[in-house]
């Protein structure tokens, strides 16, 4: 008796095959049953997402704790480059014998330029990977920093230092809590709260180091050491390894193997930017909830950076000397380091809520800073530093993560990016309004109101949006 050939048959597979020997042995008649091809299809698509959401659950060990660890370095390094410019605001003044307006430009429009660029870097993360993005901007940014210690004027300093290196520390910047989040699910907020407690350690680290080495081998030669520093993101980007992550609805039907990430399907009539413009993942901004968080965010970035920079120098105006008053920014960096880790925590419990947390961090911080000019001692002063801290780390942790609450997993690099486009605004402009509000008032009680003022109402209208997604989610079910 011979069994039916079913290898010369379109579209069957092995897995078929096995089915049609399996069906002969058992009955001794050679019946083989062989699907439809949309049938097995769709099985096979359910087999495979199966398989992803089990691997999905376990990485969250092993390797997962390696990407979490070279996130850790980035925004070490990220923070450590952002706040060490205040070492050389100085040297630059004295090298180049230009105004302090004009030297500030330089580390503004850095900030400004890594946070805007986010849209951009998060279509790349799209379109060609974390290691990639990562290990490139690193490059980037470390050329543009070695380049910048032969810059003739302030001018190519904020062209090559500010806006070259802002694009490469952007690139830093999204990737690697986008690669965390596809390696984590049940711990994923004390995941990002470990990456972003790189920022407070590497603002504690860099900046003393940079100093030492100004001191040693002048502005120039600290600044190229930076830049070697900054190199080592190139092989810390390729332990960003992609994580097994479910295939969405609109993703091309196809086994994905341990390690390789699901690719969004191309319409393959399109060239040039039109090609690359899906992975913008531009309808986003159809979502009230998500474009909400984006614009209360900014507002709560205004207030976020101010204290940073003012600080200091209202500490010395109350009487303190300067190491006392440096001493209170580094306050509020000890609080926030151990508040991402402990608010991490708090977020991936089953009861608690990161949109909820966040409001409520961003009033409570809010509140304490509009109070900072009446605040009557030293002590009141540090107590303020470790409150405020507390509520920085805790608005650094439960961002990303509200955003991957409010956006499928496969757009979050996008959702992130937008985002980050937002916070660069007032990135960018936070610090010249209140210097302007000091300047008008000769003193610094608007400059902190204004800071409180919008963190407040930024808490406020963010706690509305908890009701605003319940419709929203009504919405879609009655569609």
């Amino acid at each position: 008796m011979d069994i039916p050939s079913v290898a010369g048959i379109s579209g069957a597979t092995s897995y078929e095959i096995n089915d049609c020997k399996s069906n002969f042995s058992s009955s001794g008649r050679s019946e083989c049953s062989i699907e439809s091809s949309e049938s097995f299809k769709q099985r096979m698509k359910e087999a495979s997402s199966e398989h992803t959401i089990s691997k999905i659950e376990d990485t969250e060990g092993g390797w997962s704790w390696i990407v979490t660890f070279a996130a850790f370095m980035f925004y070490f390094l990220v923070d450590g480059v952002s706040f060490s410019f205040g070492v050389f605001y100085v040297e630059l003044l004295e090298t180049f014998n230009a105004s302090s307006w004009a030297t500030s430009w330089i580390v503004s429009v850095m900030l400004g330029t890594y946070l805007l660029v986010g849209p951009l870097v998060g279509a790349l993360v799209n379109k060609f990977g974390c290691r990639t993005v990562a290990s490139a901007g690193s490059f980037v940014a470390a050329i543009a920093f070695f380049a910048c210690t032969y810059a003739p004027s302030i001018k190519s300093m904020i062209i090559v230092y500010g806006f070259v290196g802002g694009i490469g520390i952007g690139m830093m910047y999204i990737t690697p809590v986008v690669a965390v989040e596809e390696y984590f699910v049940k711990r994923n907020a004390l995941a990002v709260g470990i990456a972003f407690s790189g920022c407070g350690i590497g603002t504690f680290a860099l900046p003393p180091l940079m100093e030492y080495l100004i001191s040693v081998y002048s502005w120039r030669g600290a600044m190229q050491i930076m830049a070697a520093i900054v190199l080592n993101g190139v092989p810390l980007g390729f332990l960003l390894q992609p994580g097994f992550v479910k295939k969405p609805a609109n993703i091309e039907d196809k086994n994905i193997a341990d390690g390789e990430e699901a690719m969004p399907k191309e319409d393959e009539n399109k060239t040039g930017f039109c090609r690359f413009l899906p992975t913008f993942n531009v309808d986003l901004l159809r979502s009230p909830t998500f474009v909400l968080f984006g614009v209360f965010n900014c507002l709560c970035i205004f207030g976020y950076f101010i204290p940073f920079a003012f600080l200091p120098a209202f500490g010395q105006s109350k009487g303190f000397s300067s190491q006392k008053s440096s001493l209170l920014v580094s306050t509020i960096g000890i609080s926030s380091t151990i508040s991402v880790l402990i608010s991490g925590w708090v977020s991936d419990q089953t009861w608690a809520n990161p949109i909820f947390i966040y409001s409520v961090a961003a009033f409570v911080g809010g509140v304490a800073t509009v109070l900072v000019p009446f605040y009557p001692s030293y002590l009141t002063l540090i107590l303020y530093c470790i409150i405020f801290g507390i509520c920085l780390g805790t608005l650094t942790t439960n961002e990303p993560v509200a955003v991957s609450r409010l956006v499928v997993k496969a757009k979050f690099a996008s959702a992130f990016g937008f985002v980050s486009f937002a916070d660069g605004f007032p990135a960018l402009f936070g610090a010249p309004i209140s210097g302007a509000l000091y300047d008008k008032l000769e003193n610094y009680v608007g400059t902190f109101f204004f800071s409180g003022f919008t963190m407040v109402l930024a808490g406020i209208l963010t706690l509305q949006i908890l009701w605003i997604q319940k419709l929203e989610n009504r919405g879609k079910q009655t569609k």
